[in-house]
């Protein structure tokens, strides 16, 4: 699935964006790149957030735990990250997983919109859930893995989850935008170029 414009459903399948990352689950760099793609998304950055109250556990899903955190269950990571932030503060946490139903998943099916729990949150921690994108973007501080989307513009270390890293995100934002493609773009060369360029470099 892509950071943005994801799939939902049939009906959009020649309009959505697909994330093709070389040699990588996430594109978790910021590169050079112009904000032309993003541009055409309508995305726009939030300020950066000085208050909230809660914080928010999003974990990935249970594949993508175990493959990042070499065999760790999701259930193990939101146990263990739990035990960890009872000791540095205490703030209310909220735990939201990956909206499942059937063989569907994300936004599609969720029940409860993200925005709700966006409301008044301090953080956002995850591994690489793009969740973590999504709080980057809506001015939520990220704390995550090394290998998240949102690493480059996130923090990797909970010890200062009261002082969190706030720092420019265009670059970020421009970047995860050329690393997404319509089926049109990939059927026309244009993907493969773009990507052939990181490769060479």
């Amino acid at each position: 699935m892509p950071y943005f414009n994801r799939w939902m459903g049939e009906s959009t399948a020649e309009q959505c964006h697909w994330r093709l990352i070389p040699n990588a689950i996430h594109e978790s760099s910021s590169g050079d790149y112009t904000s032309d793609r993003i541009d055409s998304l309508g995305i726009r950055l939030a300020d950066w957030r000085n208050s909230g109250s809660h914080i928010l556990l999003a974990p990935s899903s249970d594949t993508v735990t175990r493959f990042i955190l070499d065999g760790i269950s999701e259930l193990q990571w939101i146990k263990s990250t739990l035990e960890k932030l009872k000791t540095i503060t205490d703030r209310p946490i909220n735990v939201r997983r990956k909206p499942r139903k059937g063989k569907l998943s994300g936004p599609m099916v969720e029940t409860k919109p993200l925005e709700e729990d966006f409301k008044d949150c301090w953080a956002v921690i995850t591994t690489c859930s793009i969740v973590g994108v999504q709080a980057a973007i809506a001015g939520i501080p990220v704390f995550c893995h090394p290998k998240s989307a949102s690493a480059a513009v996130g923090n990797l270390c909970l010890s200062t989850l009261e002082r969190p890293k706030k720092p420019d995100r265009q670059r970020w934002l421009n970047t995860l935008a050329y690393r997404q493609f319509t089926k049109a773009e990939m059927r026309s060369g244009l993907a493969r170029e773009i990507l052939h360029q990181l490769l060479i470099y």
